[in-house]
């Protein structure tokens, strides 16, 4: 009798086994792959749960998805993604021992706001800004920008191309650039091209423009396809400042002080008359 009762139970566990065998082999499974509707992109770690049931998963780095043992029968998907319009796929039918494929494209997800535009202006006046155009630019170049004008005593753009490298100032507002005489040389004034000042010869008089006016002043030594290429010696772009947007009122003081003032009436002549008799008295002796 004692031997039996094992045996009937291993008996009822290998007819379970069985059964759970039987069942599992006639279950279904669905699997598929998650993308962006508008770019086709992969989706990693979008949730996918069975509708009405405790089953479900995340979508790998491929997007890919897979959920297994699923009772014959017709099932909901809900598939969401942070950022992404949640998407139901109805209709998904499970068939026995056998895998359904489902490809499902989400949304992102787009609220109209109010629009924001952000400007900005481009400061080339300070010696920062100039090293760095010089930095990123495809030619050989150097110049002088406002802030460092600002500091000198120079009255006119000439006065202030002068403290660039390779120019030569000639009459006080000629430029040579390189050595080479103006005649090879242009100049522009915030783009467009200057003619020359001067009848009989082809030269720009830079002593017209009072440093005040500029933001900034840059000397070209080589060539681009974007420059004018008739200039053998250098190309003097000259930019001006912006014109003002509103009034502004510019308020400056100065003081000044002389050793000779002595505040006394024709003291510098009665010292002179002094002196003057003395020197007689002296050479009369």
């Amino acid at each position: 009798m004692r031997s039996m009762i094992p045996m009937k139970t291993a008996t009822i566990l290998v007819v379970l086994a069985l059964a759970c065998a039987v069942s599992m082999a006639q279950n279904g499974s669905i699997e598929g792959k998650v993308t962006d509707a508008s770019t086709g992109e992969a989706l990693r770690q979008a949730s996918i749960s069975v509708v009405d049931t405790k089953r479900g998963g995340y979508s790998d780095t491929k997007g890919a998805f897979k959920i297994k043992n699923l009772v014959p029968g017709t099932y909901s998907l809900r598939v969401t993604y942070v950022g992404y319009e949640p998407r139901i796929v109805e209709g998904v039918v499970v068939n026995p021992d056998a895998v359904t494929t489902v490809s499902v494209l989400v949304s992102a997800t787009s609220r109209a706001g109010k629009e924001v535009v952000v400007a900005a202006a481009k400061i080339n006046d300070n010696a920062a800004a100039m090293l760095i155009e010089r930095k990123n630019a495809s030619q050989v170049s150097d110049g002088v920008g406002r802030e460092e004008m600002s500091k000198l005593p120079d009255s006119d753009a000439g006065q202030a191309l002068k403290r660039v490298s390779g120019v030569t100032l000639l009459d006080g507002k000629y430029v040579y650039v390189r050595g080479v005489s103006d005649r090879y040389s242009n100049t522009t004034l915030n783009g467009a091209a200057l003619t020359s000042t001067e009848p009989d010869r082809k030269a720009f008089a830079f002593d017209m423009f009072p440093t005040d006016l500029l933001e900034n002043a840059n000397v070209v030594k080589s060539f681009t396809p974007d420059l004018p290429g008739n200039f053998a010696g250098g190309l003097v772009q000259l930019n001006t400042v912006d014109f003002p947007s509103s009034k502004g009122l510019k308020v400056s003081a100065s003081q000044g002080f002389n050793d000779f003032v002595t505040f006394k009436d024709n003291a510098f002549f009665s010292a002179g008359s002094v002196a003057g008799d003395n020197f007689a008295m002296g050479s009369a002796g």
